[in-house]
């Protein structure tokens, strides 16, 4: 088993109020859901290179750190058999970034 994250579109953090507001605007926003598929679907595609099979455990939400707040979703996979460390690190970008 494999997990990944995504994480795109930033916006601040740091007052409880405003927040939930600037949380808000992220999962409404049409041009951070585009940024965030995109990132999500990469991480999909890396994984399938070194998986049977990929799920989505979080489909999209807010992670919150301390001064910033991210679009966030979880995906997870079954290794194949045949997968090693050095594919599983190339799926993960490395190789094409």
């Amino acid at each position: 088993m494999v997990a990944a994250a995504s994480l795109s579109s930033s916006v601040y953090a740091g007052d409880v109020e405003k927040d939930f507001w600037y949380a808000l605007d992220l999962l409404r926003s049409p041009k951070d859901h585009v940024e965030f598929t995109l990132v999500r679907d990469f991480v999909r595609d890396a994984l399938l290179e070194v998986c049977s099979q990929v799920k989505l455990d979080t489909e999209k939400s807010v992670l919150k750190q301390a001064a910033v707040q991210h679009l966030y979703g979880r995906l997870s996979g079954t290794l194949k058999p045949s997968a090693n460390d050095a594919q599983l690190l190339v799926s993960h970008g490395c190789q094409k970034l």
